[in-house]
């Protein structure tokens, strides 16, 4: 729509009637004159077109070298000719009698190629719009086709157009169509190029045009010379060319002196700002003519020379201004000037008319006239006085600058970005250089050996980083690794936008060495990460104890969270437990700069209380002053329950050395009492009651033996003989003799699971410690209306909780042995007794108070765990865990006879008399030949004496003087043989190790079965 009105407004000019005043009124003059002649009708109708033809050309072709207008060039040029046709075309109408011809024809010929001519040159002038013309040329092609077809018409060659009587021919009336077709496609072809169009152009040649359409069209109605047709067709062809004349006239001649005539105002305007413009200038002003005579000037210079007006200065030159030393001084450098003919430029003192010295900075250049002859020189001085000095102080404060630079513990550069994507360093501090480890020269001549050092894992980081700032205009900051010297150092890059310009961006930035600043921050996050996973509490509290900070370990340990917590003061923990005066002086010791160490009772969120053990320390600044404190605090209710377990077995231990002596005492005489009775009952043969008496204390002895053995396996002082074995089997065997000794009314279960649990260890020991827990269950349901009992048998597999609560117990797999009686349970307060020897709740009579210790001793032996649950009124759980094995090994059988000697020499070593004599007297009774000794010391004096008589040797451990193993090592020295025998009343695991380092050696315990020991005898004396 817009553009439609844009199109319209361009023919707008066509409605001042100014325009149309002249057509008009020669168009009335045409008409009147028609009537009086109408020959001067025609001639003066033809003479305006031929008139306008001619003035277009003259126009055209005399501003063509100022307007350089193609179009109106070429228009103009075609005119002329279409002019000159219709000149002749003038002369030859008929009754001009000027040219001979004979008939209305041929005038009607030349008019028909006149308008062809106008056609082609209305259709094809927009072609020539950008093209560059040669007026002669283009002159002489118009003229030869003009020329060609005059003679062919003049000739009689061209076709009839009219015929007289009869009007237009047919090819007349054609022609004047084609015309018509040719003028529409000009029409068309003139609005296809009205962009590179003057707009006036356009609307004055579209309606002439039109116009000339209309002239063609009413000569196709033409009869007669003298018809109304005709005056028609020549009206239009005058308003056409009126158009076509007009445009001309206003583009070429109207609108360039308009337009002079604005420049002209211009200029004189533009004259006026220069001279207010070089009067306001500050800066000296000044022309002079060759001779040094001034020509003009500004009012600066005026003021400067101590003159009112530039025509005080006009006319005279630097002599009558100035001394003659500072006058000789300019005219030189005027002379100067003009010998090298370019412009000169120079600093000099000068003083003012008051007095005052001032440095003049001083250009002069030649000054022209239009033909380029230098007729004198303009000089411009500028006071830069003021600017030398501050340049001096900017050059001293350049001075510091650097010095700083180069000093300060950051290096500084300025980097610039080009406008071409290319980009360099312009200025790099000795600092950088060092911490980035580059030649100064190097990094400014090559961006790329910065950029090289950067490490590879962080190089696209910082391209992208300078990349985006490049974008963005915005200041950025970087930090990552650089390789310098081969040591990896982390690096810190700030930079900011300084300038920008056609050239690109400037910016300054500095480089920081932060590879310290960067451990420490990895130190302080390891120290953070160990504070958030310790597992005591901590917490951090400013000067005034107000907490800021407390681990996940603060939070489980109290149980308050640290938005509970923070904000508040310590007290928030206090119980009763402690006096004011601990906390008074546990403030007192860290406010003095000191640590405080110590326990204390804490309360937590809970309200329940807790033993800590805690130690708080002051945190200093580097002025040495006290900001904060920090606080570690450890839980100790565990480490108090295993302080009491380890107190318990602490005295459990005591317990089992003192079992101990007293069994190596108690199996000595045991040993003494069995030997005698052993002997008494070979001398009374024939004696019954004496006999059954004997026996009597021989069981009662041998009873007494395995009390000392319960003991002993109590205090873990008997070694037990361990062989793998299936505890299920074992358990099963057990389980059944235990049924006869329990009551029927007792609810009995044995639940043992399907895998085959191996173990390794005592099967008759640990078959007794199964019978003496049932017993002991048994006797806990004597009042309870429906008694039960289970024994249950599974496989164990020990956790991190189970293994943290037994730090002492290996392996993973275990078999767990579970008693569970539904009694009345244990009294809590002797939950920590039941265990220890001769402690029971039962009657006088009804127990020993070893059934629980030996159980407790057999378990340990085993290397395994034996836990108690009880609660009063629900029951008693014991569980025992045992460690599995994988292989079985059957035991070796024995016999029960006794195997007599063959008269060998047996050496018996022991310090107890009666033990010794009765052992020997039983020695001799087997068949054995005996020398006695009452130590090792003495025993090795038998040896030496009796090498080759000894053929065994049975000797006690423990001795006065020289034990049992020293013997054997002495003996082992001299003979490598001789079959040994241990034989002590003390643990035997104290000398195991040590005996197995005795080779054909064997160690049994007091006292020992004659049985056995005769057996033993015989198989290391003759072991065939």
């Amino acid at each position: 729509m817009h553009k439609n009105l844009a199109q319209l407004n361009m023919f707008s000019t066509l409605l001042n009637w100014k325009i149309w005043l002249i057509p008009v009124l020669l168009s009335v003059v045409l008409i009147g004159s028609s009537y009086y002649s109408y020959l001067l009708f025609h001639m003066l109708a033809e003479l305006f077109a031929i008139i306008v033809g001619m003035m277009m050309f003259v126009v055209a072709l005399y501003t063509y070298p100022y307007s350089r207008d193609n179009f109106l060039l070429y228009l103009a040029t075609g005119f002329f000719w279409v002019a000159a046709i219709d000149l002749i075309h003038a002369f030859t109408y008929k009754g001009m009698a000027i040219f001979p011809v004979e008939s209305a024809d041929t005038f009607i010929q030349l008019w028909i190629l006149a308008r062809a001519l106008e056609a082609l040159l209305l259709f094809s002038a927009p072609f020539f719009i950008m093209r560059r013309l040669r007026a002669g040329y283009l002159f002489a092609v118009f003229g030869s086709i003009a020329v060609t077809f005059y003679a062919i018409i003049m000739s009689g060659y061209f076709p009839v157009m009219f015929i007289e009587g009869e009007g237009l021919t047919p090819f007349k009336i054609i022609a004047e169509y084609i015309i018509c077709t040719i003028l529409f496609f000009a029409l068309v072809n003139l609005y296809r190029h009205r962009q590179t169009l003057n707009p006036v152009m356009f609307s004055f040649l579209s309606v002439a045009i039109v116009l000339t359409i209309l002239s063609e069209l009413a000569f196709t109605l033409y009869i007669d010379v003298y018809d109304l047709a005709n005056l028609v067709g020549h009206i239009f062809k005058l308003f056409a060319f009126w158009l076509i004349f007009y445009a001309i006239i206003r583009l070429s001649l109207k609108a360039p002196y308009k337009s002079l005539q604005t420049a002209n105002r211009s200029l004189q305007t533009t004259s006026s700002l220069l001279m207010a413009l070089r009067d306001g200038i500050p800066d000296l002003i000044f022309y002079k003519d060759m001779d040094g005579v001034y020509l003009g000037c500004n009012q600066a210079f005026c003021d400067f020379t101590g003159k009112s007006t530039v025509s005080d200065i006009i006319g005279i030159t630097d002599y009558d201004l100035f001394d003659i030393k500072q006058a000789d001084f300019f005219r030189g450098k005027d002379l100067s000037m003009f010998k090298s003919n370019h412009s000169t430029r120079n600093e000099e003192w000068v003083i003012y008319p008051d007095g005052s010295r001032v440095l003049l900075d001083t250009l002069k250049t030649p000054f022209q006239d239009a033909e380029g002859n230098v007729i004198g020189l303009i000089g411009i001085s500028r006071d830069i006085t003021e600017s030398r000095l501050a340049k001096a102080k900017l050059d001293e404060s350049m001075a510091r600058y650097n010095d700083l630079v180069q000093h300060i513990p950051v290096g500084v550069y300025l980097f610039r970005f080009h406008a071409d994507d290319s980009m360099a360093f312009e200025y790099v501090s000795p600092v950088f250089c060092k911490i980035l480890s580059v030649d100064e020269d190097a990094v400014l001549n090559d961006v790329s050996i910065a950029f090289s050092a950067t490490h590879p894992d962080d190089l696209d980081s910082l391209i992208q980083c300078n990349n985006a700032a490049k974008l963005s205009m915005k200041p950025f900051r970087w930090e990552g690794r650089f390789i310098v010297d081969g040591e990896t150092r982390w690096i810190q890059i700030e930079s900011d936008l300084s300038a920008q310009d056609e050239d690109g961006s400037l910016w300054s930035g500095v480089v920081i060495d932060i590879t310290k600043r960067k451990e420490s921050e990895r130190k302080a996050a390891v120290l953070l990460q160990a504070l958030e996973n310790a597992g005591e509490a901590a917490l951090i509290t400013d000067q005034n104890a107000i907490i800021e900070y407390v681990n996940p370990a603060f939070t489980k340990i109290t149980g308050y969270l640290p938005e509970e917590i923070i904000g508040k003061t310590p007290a928030i923990l206090k119980s009763s437990a402690q006096d004011p005066s601990f906390y008074k002086v546990l403030w007192e010791t860290i406010t003095r700069g000191e640590v405080w160490h110590g326990t204390l009772i804490d309360r937590r969120k809970s309200g329940d209380f807790y033993p800590a053990l805690m130690s708080v320390a002051p945190i200093h600044n580097n002025e040495g002053e006290i900001t904060h404190f920090v606080s570690l605090q450890q839980d100790m209710t565990e480490y108090e329950r295993l302080e009491n377990q380890f107190i318990q077995a602490q005295k459990m231990e005591s317990i089992g050395t003192l079992v101990g002596g007293i069994a190596h005492d108690f199996n000595n005489m045991l040993a003494a009492i069995l030997g005698n009775v052993y002997l008494s009952k070979l001398k009374l043969e024939g004696q019954p009651e004496v006999s059954e008496k004997l026996e009597s204390i021989e069981l009662l002895g041998m009873r007494a033996s395995e009390m000392v053995k319960q003991l002993l396996t109590f205090a873990r002082k008997d070694h037990v003989e361990m062989n793998s074995f299936s505890l299920n089997n074992s358990i099963k065997e057990a389980f059944k003799l235990a049924e006869t000794a329990i009551p029927e009314n007792i609810e009995l279960v044995c639940d043992l699971c399907s895998e085959n649990l191996i173990i390794t260890g005592d099967v008759t020991q640990l078959q007794q410690v199964l019978m003496n827990l049932l017993n002991n269950a048994r006797d806990a349901l004597l009042n309870v209306s429906q008694p039960s009992v289970s024994c249950t048998l599974r496989p164990f597999e020990a956790g991190d909780e189970f293994n943290k609560a037994h730090p002492g117990l290996k392996g993973v797999q275990f078999a767990q042995l579970v008693i569970k009686d539904n009694g009345g349970g244990i009294p809590s307060e002797h939950l920590h007794k039941v265990f220890e020897p001769f402690f029971t709740t039962k009657g006088v009579g009804e127990g020993t108070g070893l059934g629980l210790s030996m159980v407790y001793g057999a378990v340990q032996s085993h290397g395994g765990l034996i836990e108690l649950e009880s609660e009063h009124g629900i029951g008693t759980s014991f569980y025992i865990y045992l460690p599995l094995t994988e292989a079985e090994e059957e035991a070796e059988k024995e016999t029960s006879s006794i195997i007599q000697g063959q008269g060998e020499t047996i050496l018996l070593v022991d310090d107890e008399d009666n033990v010794q004599n009765t052992t020997a007297e039983v020695l001799h009774s087997l068949g054995y030949k005996v020398l006695k000794a009452g130590d090792g010391k003495e025993a090795l004096e038998r040896f030496l004496t009796h090498q080759d008589e000894i053929d065994l040797v049975l000797t006690d451990i423990v001795m006065p003087r020289a034990g049992g193993l020293d013997l054997a090592t002495a003996i082992r020295k001299l003979d490598h043989d001789v079959p040994i025998i241990f034989a002590t009343g003390y643990d035997k695991d104290q000398v195991m190790a040590s005996g197995n380092q005795i080779d054909n050696s064997v160690i049994i315990s007091k006292p020992f079965s004659f049985n056995k020991i005769s057996q033993l005898i015989r198989k290391m004396v003759a072991p065939n």
